[in-house]
């Protein structure tokens, strides 16, 4: 997931944070900063 590109990552990262909480996902965090 990490290898992934950003692009791809920050919306996968963007639909989970919308269904689970960015707490329970360490990564949605990373995405965020």
């Amino acid at each position: 997931m990490l290898i992934a590109p950003r692009r791809a990552s920050a919306h996968k990262t963007f639909r989970f944070q919308r269904t689970s909480p960015p707490l329970g996902h360490p990564l949605s965090s990373l995405v965020v900063l």
